[in-house]
């Protein structure tokens, strides 16, 4: 039996600090008022091929598409969703929502991405992200972005650094793109064979270029705040003075754009340099025009981020020191006990107590088997103990034992 490549089992230890961050996450997200928000994984492909741009890598070459069968009216190809932002979106039209602005949401779960599996990228990975609908004001950015330091410096994560960049509005990235194409077009065949093709479609999308020719070419490349208007230059400067004022610290990367199509204004990342290569542990960003490019008449103001989990548990599941509630055994001796032991092992689980039930085997069988489910310690019932109303609870770790009355047990066991 094989794992599908790009793909990793949660089982055990992983699978607690998966949940630990998103539960963590999840309760930083409602201290700021969001709330859930859950979409298919299954998705018609124009819900991302019209919202992240034709030459974005996830449309041109990461899509997992799927197979057509049935008597679907709807003949678009349906795929593993990418990304969580566009769903949301639509969903928001779907269900009435843009009606009622402002909206907060907050959603987790696996996302599909075909491409070279590495440490820290996955091609089923999982993330958690908050959108943010209805607000124009850069306080948007300033509460999301607010929301991601307290979350990540709650896990436990330092060393992290914020960078921030503008798109601007409309009017200011067509200037910008005139820019980059007039200055790329000089250096043209120098550019990697990818990149050339950008500099028709997309040249904005050069600067995200990960090629060492490409690289020194975009180092010498116009800087985009000398294209903004004054519209455009306010707005970016307004959210760095309160990003100062909140002592939230950040550092200007003008390359920074981000890969999709649908980001306008403020871009950003939160890296760290304890990953390597892999150093984003958040990205995100405001997308106003995002509505009107999925085919909707109305601009929905709207910024927000997502974090990958796997990437988040790399750095945490080494130093993250996860509860270890007490557990507990209950043994019956024989096969007279069984169902004695089983109806008090039911009476404690309602008590909030954590309990196994462990019937197969030779008592140290049985003692074995309850240790590798986690449990430190025995709740021993045989033939005495059904006489005289008693469990010999025995000690694990110690092999200490000490008979407790039935009428004393479950508040025996919370004590320990």
């Amino acid at each position: 039996m094989l794992l599908v490549r790009g793909t990793h089992d949660l089982i055990h230890k992983s699978a607690q600090v998966h949940r630990y961050i998103t539960e963590y996450a999840r309760t930083w997200a409602h201290k700021y008022g969001f709330t859930d928000v859950s979409t298919p994984i299954l998705e018609y492909e124009g819900i991302f091929s019209r919202s992240l741009g034709e030459t974005s890598d996830i449309i041109r070459k990461e899509m997992f598409v799927l197979e057509q069968k049935g008597d679907d009216p709807h003949k678009e190809s349906i795929i593993l969703r990418p990304e969580g932002t566009a769903p949301i979106m639509r969903a928001l039209f779907m269900n009435g929502l843009h009606q009622t602005l402002p909206q907060k949401f907050f959603y987790e779960g696996p996302m599909f991405r075909y491409d070279r599996p590495q440490k820290g990228r996955q091609r089923q990975f999982h993330q958690f992200g908050i959108e943010l609908l209805g607000i124009k004001s850069s306080w948007a950015e300033i509460d999301v972005i607010s929301l991601s330091f307290d979350i990540l410096k709650g896990l436990g994560i330092s060393n992290l650094t914020l960078e921030i960049n503008t798109l601007g509005d409309k009017e200011s990235r067509e200037a910008y793109k005139s820019a980059l194409v007039d200055y790329f077009q000089d250096v043209k065949e120098c550019l990697s064979l990818e990149s050339q093709e950008r500099l028709l479609k997309n040249p904005l999308r050069i600067l995200d270029s990960k090629s060492a020719q490409d690289r020194k070419l975009i180092e010498d490349a116009p800087v985009y705040r000398n294209y903004l208007n004054t519209f455009s230059e306010n707005y970016f400067e307004t959210l760095l003075k309160n990003l100062n004022h909140l002592d939230i610290p950040f550092k200007i990367n003008p390359h920074l754009v981000r890969g999709l199509d649908y980001y306008s204004h403020t871009v950003f990342e939160i890296t760290t340099p304890d990953l390597g290569t892999q150093s984003t542990l958040l990205a995100g960003g405001r997308y106003d025009s995002l509505s009107t490019l999925m085919g909707n008449s109305t601009d929905i103001p709207a910024v927000g981020w997502a974090a990958g989990i796997e990437r988040l548990a790399l750095l945490l599941e080494d130093k993250l020191s996860l509860p270890n509630p007490r557990q507990f055994a209950l043994i019956p001796l024989s096969e007279e006990q069984d169902r004695e032991a089983f109806s008090w092992t039911q009476k404690l689980r309602q008590e909030g107590l954590i309990v196994h039930f462990v019937s197969d085997g030779k008592i140290a069988q049985k003692f074995k088997a309850a240790a590798k489910l986690g449990a430190q310690y025995g709740l021993v019932l045989g033939d005495e103990e059904s006489k005289t109303k008693t469990f010999t609870l025995k000690n694990f770790e110690t092999g200490d034992q000490q008979q407790i009355s039935q009428n004393a047990l479950s508040t025996t066991l919370k004590s320990l």
